[in-house]
């Protein structure tokens, strides 16, 4: 009997409507182009069982608190039309950003902190299919020179049994190809209104949500969010940029990446109220380099991060 497939996997999507009620996922329009996953698919605690008795040995334990947990990435690209949501739009959502649509110019997400929406996330493993619902994520922004940009998620929701079910047939061409991290195709790079030469971007959005279980309940919440980050750039003479003054002083600046060049296609990252930590240095090819951390500080209700697809 031939065993199943590693390669073989499809992976759909959508926000619930009602927390933990599941919408109806096709392969035509919910799937999610995603690679380099990790599922864990009854993640939880155990607890002992401690009775005394007269002799050594194992009594067992029961599985609590149980939930799914699934690491994935997906590169970042538009959805090829300005003004409609990219397929991933659901992921986005699920890491407690807002969607608002300005039809036919652009696609806004930015922080929210109550009215979260949940995710249903479906993985199928060659005939066997992983059901999360009621779930939320966190999300890590990557861009690297000479690479496609993508974002690394961990998505968390309620356990629900396993099944067996045919792979489905599943439509990709929502999902755009992204372009490579370059001069051409990355235009802006600015932190405190001072262009940027940089080697990598990485942003996490430093969502925190856990599983809470009552007794005569279980939920998945987010409770609280942190966006932090690092540039790690090209260090310029002193006279241009004094990093470690404007870290000691912890002042406050913009910060703006703008990644495609074609609408439809094109990404942009703000954030208004940005605060750098303590450079530390490294080396590229014989080239000084700063890894400057920084932290997206919400000096107004959601005007911490700002993500647009146009």
């Amino acid at each position: 009997m031939a065993g199943r497939k590693q390669r073989l996997i499809a992976m759909l999507g959508g926000v619930e409507t009602t927390y933990n009620v599941p919408p109806a996922l096709t392969g035509a329009q919910n799937a999610i182009v995603a690679f380099d996953y990790q599922l864990t698919p009854l993640a939880g605690e155990e607890v002992q069982d401690d009775e005394l008795l007269p002799w050594f040995g194992h009594q067992g334990e029961a599985l609590v608190g149980d939930y799914v947990q699934i690491e994935y990435s997906i590169r970042l690209a538009g959805s090829g039309t300005a003004g409609t949501p990219p397929a991933y739009g659901p992921i986005l959502r699920s890491a407690g950003l807002a969607e608002v649509i300005t039809a036919g110019q652009k696609v806004e997400y930015s922080p929210i902190s109550q009215g979260f929406e949940s995710l249903s996330l479906w993985m199928n493993q060659d005939g066997a299919l992983h059901k999360l619902s009621g779930g939320f994520s966190n999300i890590v922004f990557n861009w690297d020179v000479k690479k496609r940009p993508f974002m690394r998620v961990t998505t968390r929701g309620l356990y629900v049994p396993v099944t067996a079910q045919a792979l489905p047939t599943v439509d990709r061409s929502k999902f755009k190809k992204a372009l490579i991290a370059s001069k051409t195709n990355t235009p802006t790079l600015a932190l405190h209104a001072t262009p940027i030469v940089a080697q990598s971007v990485s942003i996490d959005l430093g969502v925190q949500f856990d599983k809470i279980d009552w007794v005569n309940d279980e939920e998945f919440d987010i409770s609280d969010r942190k966006i932090s980050g690092t540039v790690v750039s090209k260090a310029a003479q002193l006279g241009t940029k004094d990093w470690f003054a404007t870290a000691k002083a912890e002042t406050l600046g913009l910060f703006a990446l703008t990644h495609g060049v074609v609408a439809g296609n094109i990404i942009e990252i703000g954030g208004a109220s940005v605060q750098v930590g303590r450079p530390t240095q490294g080396d590229n090819s014989g080239i000084l380099t700063y890894s400057l951390p920084t932290k997206f500080t919400a000096q107004t209700a959601g005007g911490d991060f700002l993500l647009t697809v146009r």
